[in-house]
């Protein structure tokens, strides 16, 4: 039984060759009515099922008067091990696959599940169609089906409930994709109310080579919500047998030994260094990576199946603006395209997949250029409808965000948020450079570039700049919400750009930075009691009353402070600084300076807006920070506290695992805190675990820590 064809007529044509190679020329057997879908291709054997009737009618014409009793007809004996079909695989991930199934697979297959599920003689097993009126006790979704079911079901009038009734519905299993946590949970709550049990949904794992399902989870949502996951595990593998499949697929066994689908060995893109999963939604979305030309680096590109007409230019702009937020909270960069296609380009396998590589090879050939007319007019609608600069700086504002960032899928206008552009760090630097050039202004403090994102309210903080200048360490990252603000205090590098991706996930609440004096011009603090004067009347003035939530992002792991800061921002490799360590430690302060700025591209320099100077100011700030923690102890104790804390940095200290430094060093934090410190190991290294893509497990802990304490 071969799977729908592809209405993408190459895609069917390759399809129906691949399978005529494979079987060797098969017979087949098709209706009328998708007789026209066959290409005309050599040695094609087609039967319809109305051939099929006409041969059955003669055949018992010839056969009426034999006696079968005296005839052991073919086929009817079998052995265990004698072969019982060949089933097609789905071919999402390329061509389909043969697969030999025996008797005895099949029958084994059929007694595991009646165990693992439960199910008797009374049961009723079939497909959705009818669930409710042939009392189906076991039946079968993919995930994307789930989630049609939810949009239906949440589509009703208020208060209104279907005549259906799911008491004898036992299992649905869900495979094919991974399963959400968010579509489950949704799911079973909405089927509750038509009297299905509390744990229906059974997410499993199953090949074609094991009849399918082989592994299921039977306590779907409940147990994955205990656990904080993302996707719903697929139950405890058996120990019963153990063989290896090359699947592709990552996994891993939980403390409780069940089965956890982590992504797949082929589906991640490269940005910067950094690996993203390109995860598997339950849409018509995917997202897949491209190497432009003259890109030293992968890039995100996003297709997806628009719910409107092609024609409203006004909910494609509203689409594109949500797609490239979202992307960037979760990664921390911008999409390089986003692109709708109709329904007939994002043709699903049976299992729900999208082909991944076979919609990246279509863009890079081309075949959706006939998307770039209407990007072009919905740029010019989207240029119609922001209101026109009304200064002179919000201008030059605007213009300098243009150059700066041309592929950018969000309109840029005087009303637009520079956190909604998706920027990163490095780009806010490039910006920051690019506005002291074009307006002429010596230094543009992060503090008044971060805490004025709309562009009109920029243009009048900088107007206003010009004329008086005060010092303030408070950086606003976030400015609505109605909970208990968040204060981060800076690191030893006395920045708070590492902060950025953090502060997009808390959109709840206030979050405030706090940057060391000294980067604009400012004189350097002098000492520890003169930083923590400033910084708490700084605190006070901005939020008069408490409790007060305040997060530090440690002090430790400035050796060689100026390799790192370079290292940071790219000046240099990081796997280079490290392997030149031991030489600078021996050479000069100046000398060290003069090497980077040797090695470093001019091109990032100029880029960044950073010079000599720049640089060595930096590091005496960041030097600063590490002497006035020389002869400090602490003193007192606190109500609470959270510690975050990740693997040890290697050569900074003698501890070489998480368990030596959290003994060593972490715990010691129990004897300031009123009944103990409450401790969060978390993924990633010192340097990137609040970075993307850590920072998504980052802040589950984070948020869960300011629930627990009432914040």
């Amino acid at each position: 039984m071969s799977t729908q064809f592809s209405k993408d007529v190459d895609h069917r044509e390759r399809y129906i060759r691949s399978l005529q190679e494979l079987l060797q020329h098969p017979s087949i057997i098709t209706t009328e009515a998708l007789m026209s879908d066959f290409p005309n291709l050599p040695r094609l054997r087609i039967l319809t099922t109305t051939d099929i009737d006409n041969i059955s009618t003669l055949n018992e014409s010839c056969t009426t008067n034999l006696d079968l009793a005296k005839h052991s007809l073919p086929g009817f004996s079998k052995q265990p091990e004698d072969l019982a079909v060949l089933l097609l695989t789905s071919g999402s991930t390329g061509e389909a696959k043969a697969v030999s199934l025996t008797h005895l697979q099949i029958l084994s297959f059929i007694i595991g599940k009646i165990k693992i599920h439960g199910t008797t003689p009374q049961d009723t097993f079939l497909a959705w169609t009818g669930l409710s009126d042939h009392h189906v006790s076991y039946t079968f979704a993919s995930n994307f089906l789930l989630a049609k079911i939810c949009f239906a079901l949440d589509s009703l009038s208020s208060g209104e409930l279907l005549s259906i009734d799911l008491s004898h519905l036992r299992a649905l299993i869900s495979g094919g994709e991974s399963n959400t946590i968010e579509t489950a949970a949704k799911l079973t709550a909405l089927l509750q109310r038509y009297n299905a049990p509390k744990s229906f949904i059974r997410p499993g794992l199953g090949l074609t080579e094991t009849c399918a399902g082989a592994v299921y989870s039977l306590d779907c949502p409940a147990y994955d919500i205990s656990q904080d996951l993302d996707h719903c595990s697929v139950g405890k593998p058996t120990n019963a047998i153990k063989i290896r499949f090359k699947t592709g697929d990552l996994a891993l066994i939980d403390k409780n030994g069940n089965l956890l689908l982590i992504g797949r060995d082929k589906d991640f893109i490269i940005i910067n260094g950094s690996n993203y999963y390109s995860q598997v939604t339950s849409s018509y979305t995917v997202a897949f990576p491209h190497r432009p030309k003259g890109h030293d680096t992968e890039v995100f590109c996003i297709v997806y199946l628009p719910s409107y007409d092609s024609g409203d230019y006004a909910a494609r702009s509203a689409t594109e603006i949500a797609i490239s937020k979202r992307i960037n909270v979760t990664c921390g960069v911008r999409p390089y395209e986003i692109i709708p296609l109709a329904a007939s380009c994002l043709q699903k396998s049976s299992l729900g997949k999208l082909s991944r590589q076979s919609i990246r090879d279509k863009y890079e050939k081309g075949s959706y250029a006939t998307n770039a007319f209407a990007k072009v007019k919905l740029r010019q609608i989207q240029r119609a409808l922001h209101q026109e600069a009304a200064t002179s700086t919000e201008r030059t504002i605007i213009d300098t965000c243009l150059r700066s960032f041309p592929n950018s899928s969000v309109p840029i206008g005087r009303d637009s948020d520079l956190f909604a552009l998706g920027l990163s760090s490095i780009d806010l630097l490039h910006l920051q450079s690019s506005l002291q050039i074009a307006l002429k202004i010596t230094n543009i403090p992060h503090t008044t570039l971060f805490s004025h994102l709309v562009i009109h309210e920029l243009a009048a903080a900088l107007d206003s700049f010009k004329q008086n200048y005060a010092f303030s360490p408070v950086v606003v990252l976030q400015a609505h919400g109605d909970k208990t603000p968040i204060w981060l205090i800076h690191s030893g590098l006395g920045e708070i750009l590492i902060f950025m991706n953090l502060a997009r996930y808390l959109n709840d609440r206030p979050v405030y930075a706090v940057r060391a004096r000294g980067f604009d011009g400012e004189p350097h603090f002098t000492s520890l009691d003169e930083l923590i004067t400033t910084y708490h009347s700084a605190i006070k003035r901005k939020q008069p009353e408490g409790p007060y939530a305040i997060a530090g992002y440690a002090f430790g792991g400035i050796l060689a402070v100026v390799l790192l800061l370079a290292s940071f921002v790219g000046l240099i490799k990081e796997d280079y600084a490290i392997s030149y360590l031991l030489e600078a430690r021996q050479n000069s302060h100046e000398k060290v300076l003069d090497h980077i700025m040797s090695t470093a591209p001019q091109s990032r320099l100029q880029q960044l807006g950073m010079n000599k100077e720049s640089i060595n100011n930096w590091a005496c700030i960041a030097l600063f920070m590490k002497r006035s923690l020389w002869d400090y102890d602490p003193k007192g104790m606190v109500k609470c506290m959270d510690v975050f804390y990740t693997v040890p940095v290697a050569g900074y200290g003698p501890a070489t695992n998480v368990e030596d430094c959290f003994t060593g060093y972490i715990s010691k934090w129990d004897a300031f805190v009123k009944g103990g410190a409450k401790y969060h190991l978390v993924e990633g290294s010192h340097k990137t675990m609040i970075s993307p893509p850590n920072v998504n497990g980052f802040q589950k802990f984070f948020k869960r820590g300011l629930k627990e304490r009432g914040l």
